[in-house]
């Protein structure tokens, strides 16, 4: 059996196997989110803006590793709680949101 699958922009989301990504919670200026690890990305990334933090203009360029460029709406600094240690981060927005691939990227792991 196949799993599931959908679109978003030049993004496959497999339905199924995204249930066994690994998964790290954080919080984001005291809003729950559940990050996906990402070793493969250089940068962190959310599908959807932290609510109350302003958004600013970015002329980040990435690619994803179906190389194609993706695109962003802008960033946000946020303050990021991992299991008790509490550090401020700027974070790259897709552009569109939906997709529920919040990723906690190298950028972060390097810290």
């Amino acid at each position: 059996m196949v799993p599931a699958s959908r679109e978003v922009g030049h993004i496959t989301i497999i339905e199924k196997p995204m249930n066994r990504t690994l998964r790290i919670n954080a919080t984001l200026n005291n809003e729950s989110r559940s990050l996906i690890l990402d070793t493969g990305a250089a940068v962190s990334v959310l599908t959807t803006p932290v609510r109350g933090t302003p958004i600013f203009p970015t002329d980040a360029t990435a690619w994803g590793a179906d190389g194609y460029p993706l695109k962003f709406r802008g960033e946000q600094t946020v303050r990021v709680n991992l299991r008790g240690v509490t550090f401020d981060h700027t974070f790259l927005i897709f552009e569109r949101e939906g997709a529920g691939l919040d990723l906690l990227g190298m950028d972060i792991m390097k810290k």
